[in-house]
């Protein structure tokens, strides 16, 4: 190589902005790598679930704010809506429902069997004209379906998606079944959704919502538990006393040792003070570091898991706005409207599916007549104050003699 080449080359080195001792500029400290992660073990996400109060929380947030006010079924007629209501009560729909959608979000799969009779095996298709009532239903996780057979039509719009499941179920006393159920029996609750492979990976259904929040969820855990032991360790007793190598070489150092300690704790436990000797010992106690700033970090790694979760931290902490003249009113508007998408996308064609059943049932209320323009819909999830009450309708009473004054 010319000299110039090489002063190139050192210029190059000395403008760079990699340290290659320290890392600084380069992967080591400023790039992060996402390489492939295995599923979480459904083990683990049964103990989370069990254990862990904010796994729990995330999984749980969603079902059990969209169904906190329950189904409300129109029909045009008062009487079938009430009769309607009453079926959905004394089978557990709603239950079952936010079983089944909960399993959903923690293991990636869930649903609500429907025990429709309609002199068919289960494991042929469901026939609405044929079903003379709904007996039962109940929930189950996706443990409990194997898939035994697949849509091979590509014309059709269950292309790739199980026909046939394998329902397993067991019980107490050693209850146990197993039975193929069509999917048609099944309203199904899918888990956070995946790209198309990962999820012919999980036979079909999709990932927990735990996956992509677990090792946020570990570095909060972990976190706190630091900030737990750093309590514990803040202020640290010294006792001091004089001479205590020369009396620890003494034959009978250690034992004398030990009398003493034994004594300072009875004197704390009898006499709620430290009795020591004033010329040779001293008792103080020091503090080890300060704990400032604890809080905020801790408050950072609660804000990574609420990001991950798409849920606020006031809802999923349980917390209260911090903040001058803080509400957490947008908070909690920002999580409704969330809640209300998942109502309108994923509760609600559900839930028609198991009303339908019900309307079409022999003997239901309509007599196996499905009525025209019937819904399910869903309480306002915004519940507004009597206050707020009143201040609307003494706008809706001046607008009204607006109106009438001027002859409208």
């Amino acid at each position: 190589m010319s000299i110039i080449g090489s002063l190139r080359v050192a210029m190059r080195r000395m403008d760079g902005w990699i340290n290659q001792y320290t890392g600084v500029g380069g992967s080591k400290r400023t790039a992060h790598t996402v390489t492939r992660t295995a599923r979480l073990a459904e083990e683990v996400i049964e103990e989370l679930y069990a254990c862990d109060g904010l796994a729990a929380r995330a999984i749980d947030a969603v079902p059990k704010d969209a169904l906190r006010g329950g189904l409300i079924v129109k029909t045009g007629d008062p009487e079938v809506d009430t009769a309607v209501r009453g079926i959905l009560d004394a089978l557990g729909v709603e239950e079952a429902l936010a079983g089944a959608w909960t399993w959903g979000r923690a293991f990636g799969g869930g649903a609500v069997v429907l025990g429709a009779d309609d002199g068919l095996d289960p494991s042929e298709p469901l026939d609405f004209g044929r079903v003379q009532r709904l007996a039962w239903v109940y929930d189950v996780d996706k443990r409990d379906l194997t898939p035994q057979s697949w849509e091979r039509d590509e014309t059709s719009p269950r292309f790739g998606k199980p026909n046939v499941y394998m329902l397993t179920r067991n019980g107490q006393g050693g209850a146990h079944s197993t039975v193929m159920v069509h999917a048609s029996r099944l309203v199904i609750f899918r888990g956070a959704r995946t790209t198309r492979r990962r999820a012919l990976e999980g036979h079909g259904w999709g990932d927990s919502v735990l996956q992509r929040v677990y090792e946020d969820l570990r570095q909060a855990r972990g976190g706190y538990a630091a900030v737990a032991t750093l309590l514990q360790d803040a202020s640290q007793g010294v006792f001091a006393i004089k001479d205590l190598y020369a009396l620890m070489a003494q034959d009978d150092g250690a034992k004398t040792f030990e009398q003493r300690m034994e004594l300072m704790d009875m004197s704390r436990g009898v006499a709620r003070a430290i009795l020591i000797d004033a010329e040779a010992e001293r008792f103080e106690r020091v503090e080890t570091g300060a704990l400032t700033g604890l809080p905020d970090i801790l408050d950072r790694f609660v804000q990574m898991v609420s990001a991950g979760t798409e849920i606020p931290v006031t809802r999923l902490m349980g917390t209260s706005p911090a903040g001058l003249n803080a509400t957490g009113e947008s908070d909690v508007r920002g999580w409704y409207d969330v809640v209300a998408a998942e109502q309108r996308r994923t509760l609600k064609p559900r839930a028609e599916y198991i009303v339908r059943a019900i309307l079409r049932t022999k003997a239901g209320p309509t007599g196996g007549v499905e009525p025209e323009g019937w819904s399910v819909d869903f309480p306002p999830l915004w519940q507004p104050t009597p206050s707020e009450l009143a201040d609307l309708r003494q706008k809706t009473s001046a607008t009204d003699a607006a109106y009438i004054t001027a002859g409208v």
